[in-house]
């Protein structure tokens, strides 16, 4: 069980990362299409 933690522990880190990067551009390209 530890050794899948520490297996998944990167991707979950990495998921989050790409999910907030993916709202962030959402929230910043939004206005620009409304414009």
């Amino acid at each position: 069980m530890l050794d899948f933690a520490k297996a998944a522990f990167p991707w979950i880190l990495y998921g989050l990362g790409v999910a907030i990067y993916i709202k962030y551009m959402n929230s910043k390209a939004k206005p620009k299409d409304k414009k």
